[in-house]
């Protein structure tokens, strides 16, 4: 090998491990903003207030963790349609990864608030949620 490919396939190497480094390090927004539109749009809206208008809900100035728990385990609904059916948020079938970025997704687009929220931050939801529903069952025995 000379000397010149050598240090092509150096440059090379180093400017692929940069862009990776780059793109790994970028928040996945496009990744929040394809769940609400696949999954949240259809009820809420573009911006939230859509036949299920949730921009004036206190969830928005709450600790993140509500929205999270929110999105992972549904809601009751309080809304009643024009058929007179009543409506509820199911939980969200998307992994803890996908919660993550739609939280952060939504907390900024209805919000107003840039927060970060990771996939152990929604695991961490869901084992101390796993945790009331066990303490809940055991004092109902």
């Amino acid at each position: 090998m000379t000397w010149n490919t050598a240090l092509f396939l150096t440059a090379v190497l180093m400017l692929g491990l940069a862009i990776t480094q780059n793109i790994a390090a970028q928040p996945q927004t496009d990744r929040g903003q394809a769940v609400y539109g696949e999954y949240c749009q259809r009820c809420h809206g573009s911006q939230g207030s859509g036949p299920s208008n949730i921009r004036s809900k206190n969830i928005w100035t709450n600790p993140v963790d509500s929205l999270v728990k929110v999105i992972a385990y549904g809601a009751r609904g309080h809304m009643t349609m024009r058929n007179g059916t009543r409506r509820s948020m199911v939980a969200a079938p998307y992994n803890d990864a996908d919660i993550a970025q739609v939280s952060m997704y939504a907390m900024k687009l209805i919000g107003s608030r840039d927060v970060t929220v990771t996939e152990r931050d929604v695991q961490r939801v869901r084992e101390q949620h796993a945790k009331n529903v066990r303490q809940k069952f055991r004092g109902t025995r």
